[in-house]
């Protein structure tokens, strides 16, 4: 969904993708997530934050912690762009009524699941975050 927009990201579409989660997660607490668009410089070798935005998870990614997590990137051109999904979701754990066998009816344990996944966008390569799309004047536009 996310690599497909060719439309700026807003706060409103990261509260909706929040609940896309939730719906697909069947969890009852709001899931957390951060997207990050960043790029890869060559001649520096190194990882240039674009914009980072996150409902839950913290604080945004820095340039610092996109150095930290470059082993984990897949391998990109000069100036090239992509963008790292990150979700925590919880599973709550469902009570096991020993309906398989003579097994006490115990509660299962709470699972918490991370997701890390690297992204390139599909029909852009400038996937921009707009903080006030009201105002298309505003220049607060990220790309």
């Amino acid at each position: 969904m996310i690599s497909r927009e060719e439309q700026a990201i807003t706060p409103d579409y990261l509260d909706g993708t929040r609940q896309v989660l939730r719906v697909l997660s069947e969890s009852d607490a709001n899931p957390d997530f951060r997207i990050t668009v960043f790029r890869y410089r060559s001649t520096q070798d190194d990882f240039r934050r674009v914009w980072s935005r996150n409902r839950g998870m913290g604080q945004n990614l820095t340039n610092a912690d996109l150095q930290n997590l470059r082993n984990r990137f897949p391998p990109m051109a000069n100036n090239d762009r992509a963008i790292l999904l990150e979700t925590r979701t919880e599973y709550q754990g469902i009570v096991s009524a020993g309906i398989l066998g003579p097994f006490p009816t115990r509660e299962l344990e709470d699972v918490e699941f991370n997701t890390f996944t690297v992204i390139k966008p599909r029909y852009t390569n400038n996937f921009c975050w707009d903080s006030s799309p009201a105002d298309p004047n505003s220049g607060d536009e990220r790309c």
